[in-house]
């Protein structure tokens, strides 16, 4: 997956709405692992804000 560029502004604002720290949405948009039920809540996120990203990254 192509990482896709996001100001920090937005990465916060996704890093709340998903209840987690902006370097973990930060490593989801570069197709880092990160865990399942994470991955599961930034998606979700993404999903609700009308954000399109590449194929799911990787879970552990």
């Amino acid at each position: 997956m192509s990482e896709t560029r996001m100001t920090p502004h937005e990465e916060r604002r996704i890093a709340v709405q998903a209840g987690c720290d902006p370097r973990t949405v930060r490593a989801y948009l570069m197709g880092k692992q990160v865990r399942s039920t994470v991955s599961a809540r930034i998606a979700e996120t993404l999903k609700r804000l009308g954000i399109q990203v590449g194929s799911a990254p990787t879970q552990r």
